[in-house]
């Protein structure tokens, strides 16, 4: 037991060693705001916000399967969802926070842009 001990607090000194020097890390490189939109956990929360948008307005809506952003035109932001099924639906926010939410036609109809295409500036 008494060889033991030096045997291992020379091992222990030589493992400390190997370890060298700490290096510094570089940081992680900044992610732009629309490269953070495409992370799957800001898809299913904008797909729930919109699922919930379409819901309050009496459409069925089991789960959004697939969003896009249209646009912004006179200070509404359009988004697109379509639901498990393939109903798709046109959500406008408009600025004085309220929402419309209608089908892709009447999206078409208002903002003279077809659902899934962006808008024109």
């Amino acid at each position: 037991m008494r060889t033991a001990f030096p045997f291992v607090f020379v091992l222990a000194l030589v493992a400390s060693a190997c370890g060298g020097a700490a290096t510094a890390e570089a940081p992680a490189p900044a992610i732009s705001t629309s490269a953070a939109d495409n992370l799957i956990p800001g898809q299913l929360a904008r797909g729930a916000a919109l699922q919930t948008e379409i819901r309050s307005a009496g459409h069925d809506c089991n789960k959004v399967v697939r969003t896009f952003q249209q646009g912004v035109r006179d200070g509404e932001s359009v988004w697109d969802a379509e639901c498990e099924g393939g109903e798709s639906f046109g959500v406008i926010s408009k600025a004085d926070g309220t929402t419309d939410v209608l089908d892709c036609d009447a999206v078409e109809r208002q903002t003279g842009t077809a659902c899934w295409e962006k808008l024109e500036e």
